[in-house]
């Protein structure tokens, strides 16, 4: 084995590349990749090399920005609900008819799901596989931001621009099933652009709930 000033020349030029891609990627670029391959591969499906050999560096790189998978799958379950709770809270203080906040809570609901689908299938599809605590959390904030919702249903009923006899429980429940069943079938580049899709489900919607 040679021991000259060379005898590590193709390691050091083997790592060059590798550092220089270190360089390159960033948490966003994991957290995208591994968004997508969450919902492609599903989460138990999906290892950190693969995320690792999606950005094209290894998994020992992958290390500098992220503790473990489990931590990518908090930040994405995070991700999704600050994205849906964020414009809804400004909505809840806007000065609009009740009727008004919860046409336009629906509407945020579907345009935040229609623009975050692999966000919005992590969320539901691996919502099982949450360490304890952050379940809890999640738990807690997906539970305020349903009542959250039923008070906007409830101060319609009252208002007069939402039947009195649904139940608003229900009515959340269902509006919500409806509007997160999206990411199984559509597609936001096809025929339906997101505004009109917003616009389509509205009207169906309130054609149920206003009363008659």
């Amino acid at each position: 084995m040679s021991s000259g000033p060379d005898a590590n020349l193709p390691e050091v030029m083997n790592s060059e590349p590798i550092r220089r891609r270190h360089r390159l990627i960033t948490r966003p670029m994991i957290v995208d990749t591994a968004r997508r391959l969450f919902r492609e591969e599903g989460y138990r499906g999906t290892t950190l090399e693969m995320v690792a050999a999606e950005l094209g560096v290894t998994r020992a790189a992958l290390y500098h920005w992220v503790e473990n998978k489990e931590s990518l799958l908090c930040e994405i379950h995070d991700e999704a609900l600050d994205r849906l709770v964020g414009r809804f809270q400004a909505i809840q203080e806007a000065d609009l008819p009740p009727g008004d906040k919860l046409a336009e809570a629906i509407r945020n609901h579907l345009l935040i799901v229609a623009g975050n689908l692999d966000a919005i299938a992590v969320f539901f599809q691996d919502e099982a596989s949450l360490p304890e605590e952050p379940a809890r959390r999640i738990t807690r904030r997906k539970r305020d931001y349903d009542h959250a919702l039923e008070a906007l249903v409830r101060a319609a009923q009252a208002e007069g621009t939402v039947r009195a006899d649904l139940d608003p429980r229900v009515t959340v429940e269902m509006l919500f099933g409806m509007c997160n069943s999206l990411y199984h079938w559509y597609q936001p580049d096809g025929r339906i652009r997101p505004k009109e899709l917003a616009d389509e489900v509205l009207e169906m919607v309130f054609g149920g709930l206003r009363p008659r």
